[in-house]
């Protein structure tokens, strides 16, 4: 049994531009009465909606990504009591649109005159994920194969069979630029149209080959 055989890592890394949006909202409210605080929240959830039709959205595509109300307290050291003062409520949502600058300068005036009070992320992706991982994979097996291919040679050796290939315990990472935008902002008149030019979304992965070194002929 021919046990020599030759490993080769390769690295793949593949970039496309971006073309889609991802805006990540989170809104909170506070109250002493826990149906005043969650009226308040739905309030501010309500004009993020009617904001995103505004900019030609359909409100049901703002999605929850997380809800909660909490109780507050205030703990007294001289009574050693905690005082009840009242509940905070947040509310995050997510909304996916295509990327293009007049679309997300129509997007970010809306959400400044809405008066919702949120912050947000803006994040930026692509929607071909599956394809990225694809040309990431081919890239990595390539890269390997050109390796062993001059390791090979130089060695005076002859590749043979591909006899083991380990890539499953590594992740697919993807990079995607982001940008936070306080609730200040928010409030803010409607600012000028932002000149925004992302970086390209990134995907790298690493993957191991194993061949055989046949005999030379």
């Amino acid at each position: 049994m021919n046990t020599r055989t030759l490993t080769v890592t390769g690295k793949g890394h593949v970039e496309m531009a971006p073309n889609q949006v991802i805006l990540s909202f989170s809104l909170s409210a506070e109250g002493y009465a826990y149906q005043g605080t969650v009226e308040a929240l739905n309030l501010k959830v309500e004009k993020l909606r009617a904001a995103a039709e505004g900019f030609g959205v359909d409100r049901g595509r703002l999605k929850t990504s997380n809800f909660s109300i909490m109780p507050k307290y205030q703990y007294h050291e001289r009574t050693r009591e905690r005082e009840f003062r009242g509940f905070t409520a947040s509310h995050d949502l997510r909304l996916e649109i295509p990327f293009d600058r007049e679309t997300l300068n129509r997007a970010l005036n809306a959400i400044a005159e809405s008066g919702s009070d949120a912050k947000f992320n803006i994040r930026f992706a692509v929607a071909e994920t599956e394809e990225l991982k694809k040309r990431t994979l081919q890239a990595a097996v390539a890269d390997a194969t050109v390796k062993a291919q001059i390791i090979a040679e130089a060695a005076s050796v002859r590749l043979g069979g591909i006899v083991r290939i380990d890539y499953g315990s590594i992740e697919v990472r993807f990079f995607e630029p982001d940008f936070d935008v306080s609730p200040v902002a928010c409030m803010a008149p409607a600012p000028p149209e932002a000149d925004i030019e992302p970086e390209n979304v990134g995907s790298s992965v690493s993957i191991t080959l194993v061949w055989e070194i046949a005999d030379l002929p």
